[in-house]
């Protein structure tokens, strides 16, 4: 069953007039502002989760309990240098007509102990569970926020806090992907490693409000038992495993919507590097299910204690995908069944991350001569930017550090086979001279050899 707001941890916000925060519970009153949004929080921010009860109190003469909320994400910190803040995102679903103040919680005995009457300094309070049950008995009817926002309004919100994290993926790509979401139940992201396929996925699923799962594949999974679950005979009973169990949230958060006449909550499930192990096989039942449900009739799973798990409407399906030689080649039914993105990093959102670095050009410069051989992801400059700061705090000069970074980074990962490469690593050679760049220069020579008399070279 679905757990009732009674039974959520519940937080007590506190904020000043004026505030941001208050502004934006006015606008959402009056119908011209969404009602997902992020703030600031101080403390208690590792104790913070998805689902949590938020309670809105207006500080100061005439304040009090102005709405009730639900926390969309734990909370997270932004891209920013250190020490960045944390932010939580949440969404209001419901406002009070009237305020209720500090005297009529004072009236409710299960108050009387609460820190916030008692020392109310402070932004953020945890509300002990009897506490909150006692308030909810005595809530009135909420009013349900009625927002004007467009959609796209709302998304071009999303993708600001997205890309807010640090995530500097294309807005159109973005984009795309929410769209993916809308009308697909399946949606592939693949493209290079380290360009964020999963940040992405879990990132969106916090800012959309959904709760997510993220699976790591193992190659070892051959058939659903190995990652939905089994059944032990000698004990006669059914073992379930993560992804089962956040099955089985979900169809049960579907029926509790269907029961209350409201949306149900997304569901995403991240199946992370899904073609580690051959999907066909593992995956087969929720390709089956995803098509039965595509169809507009219910879909279950079969589980192996012959029980069955319902498949609801608002679970939605996303796998990470690399292509190298540790992977296995998806099969055209299940491109034909997903909508499948390819993630790349831009130049100039390349650049962007390394704005301020005294080797920005330089690593542009690189990138560009050697993208016929290798793609640049931003995982590799974010370690280059963290080594190169690290060695300079033990006194290494940047420029050391990044002949170093250059060598184990980049040409490392360069394979070649084909004698016309000789050309453009010549060019990186005269990226990188000897005098400037021993390390570097060093590697390219033994590279360029390689090619020449095997016909083929590997940087590592």
């Amino acid at each position: 069953m679905g757990i009732s707001d009674s039974e959520r941890p519940a937080w007590l916000i506190q904020f000043e007039p004026h505030s941001d925060l208050h502004a934006r519970l006015l606008e959402v009153g009056q119908g011209v502002a969404e009602t997902e949004c992020e703030w600031v929080v101080d403390r208690y921010f590792h104790r913070m989760q998805t689902g949590d009860v938020l309670l809105f109190w207006l500080s100061g003469p005439g304040g009090g309990l102005l709405a009730k909320g639900l926390l969309l994400s734990a909370a997270y910190q932004t891209g920013a240098e250190p020490p960045a803040p944390w932010f939580i995102g949440f969404q209001i679903q419901g406002l009070l007509s009237r305020p209720i103040g500090r005297k009529a919680l004072e009236q409710l005995p299960e108050w009387k102990s609460e820190t916030f009457l008692k020392r109310p300094q402070g932004h953020v309070f945890r509300i002990s569970p009897s506490a909150w049950q006692a308030l909810e008995a005595q809530l009135p009817v909420l009013e349900l926020p009625r927002t004007q926002v467009s959609p796209r309004k709302k998304l071009e919100q999303m993708v600001q806090k997205i890309r807010k994290e640090g995530l500097l993926l294309a807005p159109a790509l973005i984009r795309r992907y929410h769209l993916a979401l809308e009308s697909a139940s399946l949606v592939i992201l693949t493209g290079p490693s380290g360009l964020g396929k999963s940040w992405l996925a879990q990132a969106y699923a916090r800012h959309a409000g959904a709760h997510s799962c993220l699976l790591a594949v193992s190659p070892h999974w051959n058939q659903p038992e190995d990652w939905l679950g089994y059944f032990n005979p000698l004990q006669q009973t059914y073992f379930d495993s993560p992804a089962s169990r956040f099955l089985r949230e979900a169809a049960a958060e579907a029926l509790q919507a269907r029961r209350e006449n409201r949306p149900a909550r997304p569901y995403h499930l991240i199946l992370d590097e899904m073609n580690l192990a051959r999907v066909e096989h593992y995956f087969a039942p929720l390709l089956s299910a995803t098509e039965v449900r595509r169809r507009g009739e219910s879909a279950v799973l079969d589980l192996s204690d012959g029980s069955t798990l319902p498949l609801s409407s608002n679970l939605k399906l996303i796998g990470t995908i690399n292509l190298d030689e540790s992977t296995h080649l998806l099969a055209d039914k299940i491109f034909d069944r997903a909508q499948v993105l390819l993630l790349e990093a831009s130049r100039d959102d390349l650049a962007l991350l390394l704005e301020g670095a005294p080797y920005q050009t330089l690593l542009i410069e690189l990138r560009d001569c050697l993208e016929p051989l290798l793609s640049f992801a931003f995982r590799t400059l974010t370690d280059i930017q963290a080594y190169v700061t690290a060695a300079e705090a033990l006194g290494i000069d940047w420029q050391t550090a990044l002949d170093e970074q250059i060598q184990q980074k980049i040409l490392a990962r360069l394979r070649s086979a084909n004698p016309a490469d000789l050309s453009t690593l010549e060019a990186v050679q005269a990226l990188l001279p000897a005098e400037s760049f021993p390390f570097s220069s060093q590697r390219l020579a033994s590279l360029r050899r390689q090619l020449l008399n095997q016909g083929f070279a590997f940087g590592s």
